[in-house]
């Protein structure tokens, strides 16, 4: 899920204009959602202006939400590389330990 914090700060002023109260208790968000950041929404409007010019653009809502999934799932990309770098080089340390044993 990518929340916009823009976009759900109006709704919730919407819905409490009809009398809701919107407390906590009554609206949850997931700990593991991904926010829409400023630079999300610009990459999008910048995106979809360049497919205007061309006759491709897809009627994107401008909210970024494609590139902040995109930025969400590349720094799960960065973290699994990282952790591979590691386990590699934890590996060839445990060769050249036993390597020092013989």
């Amino acid at each position: 899920m990518v929340v916009d914090l823009e976009h759900l700060t109006n709704e919730i002023a919407q819905i409490r204009e009809k009398g809701v109260v919107v407390t906590p208790k009554n609206l949850k968000l997931s700990k593991r959602a991904t926010i829409s950041m400023p630079w999300h929404k610009i990459q999008d409007e910048l995106e979809e202006t360049r497919l205007a010019k061309t006759g491709a653009a897809f009627g994107s809502t401008k909210r970024g939400i494609a590139y902040a999934y995109s930025h969400h799932f590349a720094l799960h990309l960065v973290a699994i590389d990282l952790e591979m770098h590691f386990i590699v080089h934890a590996l060839e340390y445990e060769e050249d330990e036993r390597r020092d044993e013989r």
